[in-house]
Formats: structure tokens, C-alpha cells, sequence
């Protein structure tokens, strides 16, 4: 298995308006937005599968961050692909049923892009790598009846979350034993269809896999970088290969600035690096 790691650390802020870096072997795009960002104008950035997804959700909630998420996923593989929105599909299909619902990825033969899209609250955040990748975030949410969640839970996360039940550490050690799971079957792509085993280290160890399934590249092992991307979120970044660098992109800037000038190709963002540090 990888060497765990243990969070990402800030390096230096990137102050001015140009293009996000091309992303490099070893490098990792986060892209942040929220659900306030919503607006009619983003379905124009949707394709008809889109759309039609789009209009299935019951909740505002739901409806707003796909929208969101959809909008933001589309124009940071503009900006990765150096092209147009409209000039790109995003495919969707689902490895286990073929629902529009599985891992989002380019339908262009040249491209290595991978994407994790995950929001929670009124959070929406979008990873984008050159390898497999997974992403997931949960805010934390006070009278989460962690007991009755513990079967989720490997031995290990089980016995040290069960030792908190009753205080309110509790919650954030079940939600960062739940987000770490989720990003390791998202860099899977299977998600909670997975029935093999996945042994976990404790939450108040450095995250880690002690044993899971085979990953799809033999130079390929686990990652996991515990990340906290806002106030009382827990978030998870699991990754086929160790992260050098993280660019952190104002993803509500570039949709704010897509919809002020309705262009049709990459524009300017701003955003922060992030270097990622391991023990």
C-alpha cells in the first residue's frame, strides 16, 4: 500500500487573473464553488443528458448544486483541454448499469483528465488529475445518530469511533472515517456497489488503506490525504499516485466571470497552490 499522508499544506497564493496552470503528472486541480452560485444561466453549459438529470431532482437543494457541479465540471475541463464548453461531452455512464450517474470523464481519445465531483452543504467541489482520483467532503452535521451507522465501518474505525459515542467528537470521527471509504471507491470508480473489503486505519491515525482491492496499473498504489476545505467540513482527496502539487481554483470566480461575459472559451481564473506533504 502507499505511505499514508496527512493533509495538505499551503504554499504559496497565486494573486493574479491568468490561466490555471496545465496540469502535470503528479499534480491535482481543486475547484471550489457553492450552491449560491446557482442560476438559470449555468443549463447553458449542460448537455440534453444533463438537462434531463437536472430535472429529476425534487429538492432546490439538490437541483442547484448539480447544476453547480455540472457547470463548474464543464469549465474546468475547458480550461485543462484548452477548449470551448460547447465543444466538449462529458460522459456519464454508469460501469454498473449504464445510468447517466457514474464517474464524469472527456470523450476525446487524447486526454488523460480524470474528475471527482462531490458536494455537501452548500459546498460543491470538483478534483481534476491526470490519475485516478477521488474526492469527497461531508459537512458535519449535529445529531447524526453515528451508533446506528457503525456496521458501515471496517473493525478498526468501528472500535475507535465507538469509544466517542456520547461526546461530539464522535461525528467528525464517523464522517472522516465515511468521507476516506468514499474517496477510495470513487478512485475505484465502483462506489458503494464495491462488495471487496476495505480495511481502513483509525480517524485519529494518518488515513490510510491496509487492504483493499487491486488497483488497474501495476505502479499504482493508495494516497489519502485528509483535507479540510471549509469550517466544519471533513473532506478526503485518495489518489492512485502521491500528489506534488495542489492548484486550488475560485471556481465561483469562473463561473461569476463565464456569466458576466457569456464566452464561449477558457478564461482567466484565480486561485491558491497547495503543496501536499507527507511524513
Amino acid at each position: 500500500m502507499g505511505t499514508p499522508s496527512w493533509g495538505l499544506t499551503p504554499a504559496a497564493a497565486l494573486d493574479r487573473a491568468d490561466a490555471v496552470p496545465q496540469l502535470a503528472a503528479n499534480d491535482w486541480q481543486l475547484w471550489t464553488a457553492s450552491v449560491q452560485d446557482a442560476s438559470p444561466a449555468l443549463s447553458l453549459l449542460l448537455d440534453d443528458t444533463e438537462r434531463r438529470r437536472l430535472a429529476t431532482y425534487r429538492r432546490d437543494h439538490d437541483r442547484q448544486a448539480f447544476l453547480v457541479s455540472a457547470a463548474m465540471l464543464r469549465l474546468a475541463f475547458a480550461t485543462a483541454t484548452r477548449r470551448p464548453p460547447a465543444q466538449l461531452t462529458v460522459l456519464r455512464s454508469c460501469s454498473w448499469c449504464g445510468g447517466p450517474h457514474g464517474r464524469p470523464r472527456l470523450a476525446l481519445r487524447c486526454t488523460d483528465l480524470e474528475a471527482s465531483v462531490t458536494y455537501s452543504g452548500d459546498h460543491v467541489l470538483i478534483g481534476l488529475s491526470r490519475f485516478r482520483s477521488g474526492l469527497d467532503i461531508e459537512q458535519m452535521r449535529e445529531g447524526l445518530d453515528v451508533a446506528s451507522l457503525l456496521c458501515v465501518l471496517s473493525c478498526a474505525e468501528a472500535v475507535a469511533v465507538s469509544g466517542l459515542l456520547g461526546s461530539r467528537e464522535a461525528v467528525r470521527a464517523f464522517l472522516t472515517c465515511w468521507v476516506r471509504r468514499e474517496s477510495v471507491l470513487k478512485m475505484l470508480g465502483t462506489g458503494l456497489a464495491e462488495d471487496r473489503p476495505i480495511e481502513m486505519t483509525a480517524p485519529d491515525l494518518p488515513p490510510a488503506v491496509l487492504a483493499g482491492p487491486p488497483l488497474l496499473e501495476p505502479e499504482d498504489s493508495y494516497f489519502l490525504y485528509d483535507m479540510q476545505p471549509a469550517p466544519r467540513v471533513v473532506g478526503c482527496l485518495a489518489a492512485s499516485r502521491p500528489v506534488r502539487t495542489v492548484t486550488q481554483v475560485n471556481g465561483s470566480a469562473v463561473i461569476d466571470h463565464w456569466r458576466s461575459s457569456l464566452c464561449a472559451g477558457p478564461i482567466p481564473q484565480t486561485g491558491r497552490v497547495y503543496q501536499g506533504v507527507r511524513p
